[in-house]
């Protein structure tokens, strides 16, 4: 069953009930009437709901907030943001019904998972905490915020709970628009536009060869995302996306519409190769934990030859490095709490013959620090020397989430190891 509320409903609102009983109920019968509906849909079974929060708006980033009611006006709302220090967090507090010219949702007493984006201490925005109730179903609920007339949806939760629900959302945007990534590219028949700087959590839209841009928030979702609203695309409005079956693709889900979002990069490979030429501002991270072969036991014995000596090891970051005139395997110390970092100067070089293949070189070209890493910790050489051994077959999972790559030997696939972008 579906409520369209209004001001004007509020004193004649119809119902599935017999019309005559609806209009000899007096206008607080009939709001009150209202009220237990939408509250007997709040509390109904289930693991409660997702509010996806625009605090002000198309241009704020969203939120996903987990919020579960009660019959005794308690709401225990979760969420990992960064007024929950990026940690994912629960609160209860209270929430209430009004009539303030249409009905209003209100959260009453202070919870730091939403009245955090309306705190005037902690954020000059000033986010909606009051809304009102513009439609409902049992499983959708659609709210205005009274303060900026942002537009709010809540959505059950059935099968998932609240916090493995926002992990996954923020492991798709994680994995979709790591700093730096590349733009993504939306097609509509004939029709293109990137969808860049998607690490904000607002993007900034361009249909291919204008010059004008369109700021749009969005909201990841376990699977996808979707905007803050739609979004007019040639003769189509898109506004929610799902991954295909094998992540290739983002496939818009709205009713009717034909269109897809891909990469804006046509070769991954190329475009790790060139993301470490001179004046690049990227950096990627050698991940210790996806390590294998002789790439794991070279880690270990760095590791461990550090820790004899009282010092700790941070790890390697594959970057340009001004210094050494080059790409550079570098890598960070800590003795007690003075750091310490070096470089190594490499080479790096597309395979020939291949489009996914490269190949390290040793430039010996290392700083001070690089020689003396290589000279005095056990299993530094080893770990060049295998890394400058054959070329390696690179991969992504896929081509929409270009801030990983992964590296296998073609004279032994066992020895392994990732890159990640930060």
């Amino acid at each position: 069953m579906r409520y369209l509320v209004c001001f004007l409903l509020l004193t004649s609102m119809v119902a599935c009930q017999n019309e005559t009983q609806v209009f000899e109920q007096e206008p607080v019968e009939r709001r009150q009437a209202f009220f237990e509906r939408f509250q007997a849909a709040l509390i109904a079974p289930g693991k409660g709901w997702i509010m996806q929060y625009f605090p002000t708006g198309g241009e704020s980033a969203g939120h996903n907030l987990f919020m579960n009611f009660n019959a005794t006006y308690e709401v225990t709302m979760g969420a990992s943001h960064a007024f929950t220090s990026n940690v994912y967090a629960e609160h209860v507090s209270r929430y209430g019904l009004t009539v303030e010219g249409a009905p209003v949702l209100h959260f009453t007493t202070y919870n730091a998972v939403l009245h955090s984006f309306s705190d005037p201490d902690l954020n000059e925005a000033a986010g909606d905490f009051e809304f009102i109730i513009a439609d409902f179903t049992t499983d959708f609920i659609r709210l205005k915020g009274k303060r900026h007339n942002a537009d709010v949806c809540l959505t059950r939760l059935d099968d998932t709970d609240g916090e493995e629900y926002i992990r996954r959302a923020e492991a798709t945007k994680n994995a979709l628009f790591a700093l730096r990534s590349p733009a993504l590219r939306l097609r509509v028949g004939d029709r293109a536009y990137t969808f860049g700087e998607g690490h904000t959590s607002v993007f900034k839209i361009r249909e291919e060869g204008a010059d004008s841009v369109r700021n749009m928030a969005y909201i990841a979702l376990p699977d996808g995302f979707r905007l803050y609203a739609p979004f007019e695309a040639g003769d189509a409005k898109v506004q929610t996306f799902r991954w295909n079956d094998d992540r290739s693709l983002l496939i818009c889900s709205d009713a009717g519409v034909n269109a897809a979002i891909g990469s804006s990069v046509d070769d991954a490979t190329a475009f790790f190769l060139s993301s470490l030429e001179m004046n690049s501002s990227y950096s990627w991270n050698v991940q210790p934990a996806a390590l294998h072969g002789v790439f794991a036991d070279a880690y270990a014995r760095i590791n461990a030859s550090y820790q004899t000596q009282n010092q700790a090891f941070d790890g390697f970051v594959l970057t340009y490095k001004p210094g050494i005139q080059g790409l550079a395997l570098s890598f960070k110390g800590r003795n007690a709490a003075t750091p310490h970092e070096g470089a190594i100067g490499i080479n790096l070089a597309l395979e020939a013959g291949f489009a996914d293949r490269v190949r390290f070189t040793d430039r010996n070209a290392a700083d001070a620090n690089g020689q003396r890493f290589l000279n005095n910790y056990d299993g530094a050489r080893d770990f060049l020397s295998a890394l400058c051994a054959g070329s390696y077959t690179v991969t992504v999972e896929s081509p929409l989430q270009l801030s990983k790559f992964k590296f296998a030997s073609d004279l032994n696939p066992d020895d392994r190891f990732e890159l990640t972008l930060y």
